[in-house]
């Protein structure tokens, strides 16, 4: 009787299965674009930036506010600024449209020198100012409009590059493949550099190279928060366990022993689903302990650019996010650091920029960045009128289905008996 039953089930989806397909099929509907419409169309620039498109986007409102006083002590400030990272950017070249960002004004006030704004040699930005003088009371106040674009970009298996297109002489080389953060980008250690040559050495293109080393990092690593410092790729390959920090750090070592420029991208994001959807009026309000910190990869193809993707997932191999904020690229920060027992000075590195040191007492301070979505341009949703009627007549038929089976099941039963 079981098999009767089986039999007849099975008979009574693959009949709904087809007629689903034929008589519901076509009334949904799948989101699509005009090939015709600038954003979603193939870009070039004479940046050596190309094959990219814009799928999504969403503009927002950006407000830095900070106000702090202290009693006595002194205080300084380096805070980056949110670079605009697009092609023939000042900031980042050969940088897809990652973030477009204007900033719109900053107003520094009681800072005891004149506030100044430097770039290092990584390309951030950053507004200096500071206090001395004993009594402090300082405001920082910026306000930005900035799009965050969802950039992708097509076969990039197929092209016709190999590792000998990279131009070697350029300072991205020197910045970020062969001479830099060696403490935590290990690139002239066995373990890693095996590691890496049995992962991709064995695919000439570049980006075929990073998808085999991306999917290795994700399966890899096992997510923990570790928080504190840095731990480096090492000590990530080894013990297979950190944060986004170590999922980036192996990631861009064993790119880097490929000969691929790899760089570590720092700022936060405003929510953790990936697959979130902003809406125009939305607003968030982070303190400066509330920020979803977060760090993702960059590397560099000849021709193409610098992409972006998220070492812990490997369908974004080759996708940006309108999620996350850029603060930093590819830089270690020095920063003072006050031993108090010994009463001495010193400089750290840290791959975070740090907001501002303050030896004081009597410290109050208040920080926040508020963000309000503009304008999004967004893939639409399918109709969710027709996805609730196409589920109903699925509910229907299944039922029906089931009925006419257990009718048919009965019959033979009844007949069997006589």
């Amino acid at each position: 009787m079981m098999i009767i039953k089986l039999k007849y089930i099975s008979l009574a989806l693959m009949t709904y299965l087809i007629l689903f397909s034929i008589f519901f099929m076509p009334i949904i509907q799948i989101a699509t674009f005009e090939k015709s419409s600038p954003i979603y169309s193939l870009k070039t620039s004479g940046e050596g930036v190309s094959n990219y498109t814009i799928t999504q986007s969403v503009t927002y409102d950006v407000q830095v506010n900070l106000s702090l006083s202290a009693t006595s002590g002194r205080v300084y400030f380096r805070h980056p600024r949110f670079d605009d990272l697009q092609p023939g950017s000042s900031s980042s070249q050969y940088s897809g449209p990652f973030q477009q960002s204007q900033l719109i004004y900053s107003k520094i006030i009681g800072s005891q020198d004149p506030p100044a704004v430097i770039q290092d040699d990584y390309g951030n930005t950053f507004d200096l100012f500071n206090d001395t003088s004993g009594s402090i009371s300082i405001t920082f106040d910026q306000r930005y409009n900035i799009t965050l674009n969802e950039v992708n970009y097509g076969d990039l298996s197929s092209l016709p590059i190999t590792m000998n297109d990279y131009n070697v002489s350029d300072d991205m080389f020197l910045y970020f493949c062969n001479q830099s953060d060696s403490e935590v980008y290990q690139t002239d250690n066995s373990i890693l550099i095996d590691k890496s040559n049995e992962i991709a050495g064995s695919h000439p293109n570049p980006f075929d190279k990073a998808k085999a080393i991306i999917n290795y990092v994700s399966s890899h690593i096992h997510y923990t928060l570790l928080g504190g410092d840095e731990k480096g790729a090492l000590w990530a390959e080894v013990n297979r366990t950190g944060d986004c920090s170590e999922y980036s750090s192996l990631m861009i070592t064993l790119l880097r022993i490929q000969g691929i420029p790899a760089r570590k991208a720092g700022g936060f994001m405003i929510v953790q689903d990936i697959g979130y959807r902003p809406y125009k009026g939305q607003s968030w309000t982070f303190s400066f302990n509330q920020l979803l910190a977060h760090a993702w990869v960059e590397y560099y193809i000849p021709t193409i650019g610098w992409i972006q993707c998220e070492p812990q997932i490997p369908s974004t191999i080759k996708t940006s996010s309108f999620l996350r904020f850029t603060q930093t690229l590819g830089a270690w920060f020095p920063f003072p650091y006050y031993d108090f027992v010994m009463s001495l000075q010193y400089y750290n590195l840290s791959e975070y920029n740090i907001l501002f040191t303050a030896l004081t007492s009597g410290l109050d301070y208040d920080y926040s960045i508020t963000i309000t979505v503009t304008d999004t341009n967004l893939l639409p949703l399918p109709d969710w009128l027709t996805l609730i009627i196409i589920i109903s007549i699925i509910g229907v038929l299944i039922v029906s289905s089931i009925i006419v089976v257990r009718t048919i099941i009965k019959k033979r039963k009844y007949r069997s008996e006589w």
